[in-house]
């Protein structure tokens, strides 16, 4: 095969780890713009594969892999068909397609141990960052130090309290990032020959599960004890008694280490070892609240899968359709498991392909870490087992940089299947070896160019959201209007734009409007075109009800009730029906609404 083929293997593998680096430090990619930020990033790396890999095509993975990753890919295709709101499933579905290119990208570009060790060591820098980064910002808290600098930590969420979230958002999420860099640096300690090397990369594992603690995320705490457990297993056969050695090793510097610094420590093992109590105690009947509104949240998303067994209500639509079966006055974007998620949104049929591509990943994994005589694929396998693990039971995976790094991690480990040690095996072309090179190059191209546009066009249309609402807190009115009506024509589809335009003419520019009606008329027309597209949403039915209530229009009621069936344990929601209903000559209705909002209100309802 053609050496010019593989090389920009090194730089098309930098490349592909940049949006996985960005979405860390940067939230996470939890909000659109930067997770679609995340997506351009990546856009050099793509270009840079289809131009190299036009000669000789890709290669597959084989098996299993290919097949649950193209079945998930088709569910969430055709969930776009079946969705309640086309607009947040199309975007749910770019990021699926994502994570499969990059694992595509990663598993072809990785064929040699250089190139297996550089992915690791960026991997490995990037959980020293943010650790450091955390670190930092605990400092500043716990030790409550003043100034310009620790003011800007302490007011950029890098800390809940005194527990570390880092640049992760959330002290879970960041404790769960951090299991792949700990066990990485494990791998790294059992596969270096140089005793201090070893000290180093062991100190590093410890300092990881150090910022592990100072997160006091329970769930990742477990998550990592279980990983931790079943290491060993994932390590080849030679290496399992060095394992089991290293891992004691560890547990026995740690113990030192937070006996020397028990006056820090201490409290913090004695909250997480109260918070697991409390989980335990929680099994065996003991009532606990937020424990006890996750289980409710995976009750009531059990109850959402039966209504749409089959296709589910679409990705990306469980916020918008959860508050219609919650049982509980609790209300959460996500259930809190990406098991349930995936259910809800997409049915069995997604569900199943999503668990059998996890499961296809692992098993695949597991079987190259137990015959690779190298660690560091055991270290893999264990950093991204941690990551699922945990996502099962917490909303990890709705930061984009989880499910990335779960992926890249998958096509890094991988990608030794189909190659000898030393010496690369013939690729497996995706396409037809006869095919012309110009007609893969261009197939190639225009499916960058069709899936990148969108990409870029949703990326502005919530940039200009983000702005606008920057504008609107700054005052600057004329210039928030302007980025409104941009984010709006960018999204033609998006209920969420046009209702943000909606409520910013309403509450800022209309009462001071020359031509009220005008401009009265655009935000009924905006609301109106929310609840069409997308019907599920009781916010939008609301603010049109009480929109026609101010109007004496008749349709308030209708709208009311579509608000209340939509989200029945919202008291304000039962207020303005019965409202409606009064203004409407329906007294009985209208009492009934009433008892209904003060039962709800006085049962800790808004």
């Amino acid at each position: 095969m053609n050496d010019d083929m593989h090389r920009y293997d090194k730089l098309i593998l930098v490349l592909a780890l940049v949006p996985a680096a960005f979405g860390a430090l940067f939230q996470g990619g939890y909000f659109t713009w930067q997770a679609y930020l995340m997506m351009v990033l990546a856009l050099p790396a793509v270009l840079l594969f289809v131009v190299t890999r036009s000669r000789h095509g890709w290669a597959r993975a084989g098996g299993a892999v290919d097949v649950t990753m193209l079945a998930f890919l088709g569910v969430c295709a055709l969930s776009m068909v079946a969705t309640v709101y086309f607009q947040a499933t199309m975007v749910a579905f770019f990021k699926v397609l994502f994570c499969a290119i990059l694992f595509y990208i990663v598993f072809n570009v990785t064929r040699h141990t250089d190139q297996l060790d550089l992915a690791v060591s960026i991997l490995l820098g990037l959980g020293v960052l943010l650790s450091l980064i955390g670190l930092v910002a605990y400092v500043g808290a716990s030790s409550r130090l003043t100034g310009s600098f620790w003011t800007w930590l302490g007011t950029h969420g890098l800390t809940q309290g005194t527990s570390v979230t880092s640049t992760l958002q959330y002290r879970n999420t960041f404790a769960a990032f951090l299991i792949l860099p700990m066990f990485l640096a494990l791998a790294r300690a059992l596969d270096v020959r140089r005793w201090w090397a070893r000290v180093l990369y062991g100190g590093l594992a410890g300092f990881f599960v150090v910022m592990l603690i100072l997160s006091q995320s329970r769930g990742s705490l477990l998550a990592f004890l279980i990983t931790l457990i079943v290491f060993p297993v994932m390590l080849p056969r030679g290496q399992r008694l060095k394992g089991i050695l290293a891992v004691f090793l560890l547990v026995a510097a740690l113990a030192l280490t937070f006996w020397l610094k028990r006056d820090v420590f201490l409290p913090m093992l004695l909250s997480m070892t109260l918070r697991i109590k409390q989980l335990f105690a929680f099994v065996g009947g003991v009532q606990d609240a937020s424990l006890y509104a996750r289980v409710v949240m995976i009750r009531d998303a059990w109850a959402m899968l039966l209504r749409r067994p089959v296709l589910g209500t679409g990705a990306g639509t469980y916020q918008y359709v959860y508050t219609q079966f919650r049982s509980i006055p609790f209300y959460a974007k996500f259930p809190h498991s990406i098991v349930f998620e995936q259910l809800v949104d997409m049915g069995i049929l997604g569900g199943g392909a999503f668990l059998a591509l996890i499961g296809s990943l692992l098993w695949r994994g597991l079987r190259i870490a137990r015959r690779e005589q190298a660690a560091v694929f055991a270290g893999l396998l264990a950093g991204a087992f941690g990551n699922v693990l945990h996502a099962a039971v917490d909303f990890d995976w709705s930061l984009l940089v989880m499910p990335v790094l779960f992926f890249v991690v998958c096509g890094l480990l991988v990608s030794r299947e189909r190659r000898e040690p030393d010496v690369a095996q013939p690729h497996v072309a995706l396409g037809h070896r006869h095919s012309p090179r110009s007609a893969r190059l261009l197939t190639g191209v225009a499916f960058v160019v069709v899936v990148w546009s969108a990409v870029f066009v949703i990326l502005l249309s919530a940039a200009n959201t983000a702005l606008a609402q920057r504008a609107e807190f700054q005052g600057d009115l004329p210039s928030a209007q302007y980025r409104y009506r941009t984010a709006v024509r960018l999204a033609p589809l998006g209920a969420e734009q046009k209702a943000d335009l909606a409520a910013f003419l309403q509450t800022k520019v209309e009462a001071s409007a020359q031509d009220q009606g005008a401009v009265g008329r655009e935000v009924q027309q905006l609301y109106e075109a929310a609840t069409r597209l997308n019907p599920r949403m009781w916010a939008y039915h609301d603010a049109l009800a009480r929109l026609y209530l101010e109007r004496g229009d008749a349709r308030a009621g209708v709208e009311a009730q579509s608000a209340v069936d939509r989200n029945p344990l919202r008291a304000d929601g039962w207020f303005v029906l019965a409202v409606a209903r009064n203004a409407a000559g329906d007294q009985a209705g209208a009492g009934q609404a009433l008892d209904r909002a003060v039962q709800l209100q006085e049962q800790g309802s808004n």
